[in-house]
């Protein structure tokens, strides 16, 4: 409610606000409907995953009565859920458009049979189509999973890894790496190496 007030107070709308306004004007006006119906005939959405309701609105407006849609993503990683994203729009695509095609991309050309077979029985508790990945890559060693019960924990963990590694296997340090999600997660694990 405040932030809505400080975007009125300052006579600004944010990106939302976009999306909304366009779908309103072509909710209202049929000529520009029609005018940008005629100019964009195509449509791809990449990360179909992460579109929320608004942008999920927009798209069909934008399309009309046409099925002239392409759509990539994976459900298992939605990150924009706090922005109301959801992977039902995808899951509910062959609903919506029941005369799609689906391609399901398994094949996997980085990952060894190990790794994909412990992301395949974790998928499954992720909901979503299920998948079955295969690796293309010769067997490797087996992937440690293991649950840390903090950030401070987990940071730890993986220090101590990359240096019984190191020190242990003979591991160059230019050959460790720590894979994250999203680029916030990196100074925590960059100061505690520059630590260690």
């Amino acid at each position: 409610e405040a932030y809505g007030e400080v975007l009125q107070r300052r006579g600004v709308i944010d990106f939302e606000d976009v999306l909304l306004a366009t779908v309103g004007i072509l909710d209202e006006r049929d000529d520009i409907a029609r005018t940008v119906r005629g100019q964009y005939r195509h449509f791809v959405v990449d990360e179909y995953q992460d579109v929320n309701a608004v942008q999920q609105r927009l798209l069909d407006t934008w399309l009309g009565e046409r099925d002239d849609l392409v759509v990539v993503g994976d459900p298992s990683q939605t990150i924009y859920s706090f922005t109301g994203a959801s992977p039902q729009h995808l899951l509910g695509f062959t609903t919506r458009y029941p005369d799609a095609t689906v391609v399901r991309l398994e094949e996997n050309y980085r990952s060894t049979p190990e790794v994909l077979e412990l992301a395949n029985r974790l998928a499954t508790r992720l909901g979503g189509f299920r998948k079955m990945l295969r690796a293309t890559l010769p067997p490797g060693p087996p992937p440690v999973a293991r649950a840390a019960p903090d950030e401070e924990a987990e940071i730890g963990a993986v220090v101590d890894a990359a240096r019984r590694l190191h020190k242990d296997e003979a591991v160059p340090l230019e050959e460790i790496a720590v894979l994250y999600r999203i680029n916030a997660r990196s100074e925590p694990f960059e100061e505690a190496f520059a630590a260690a």
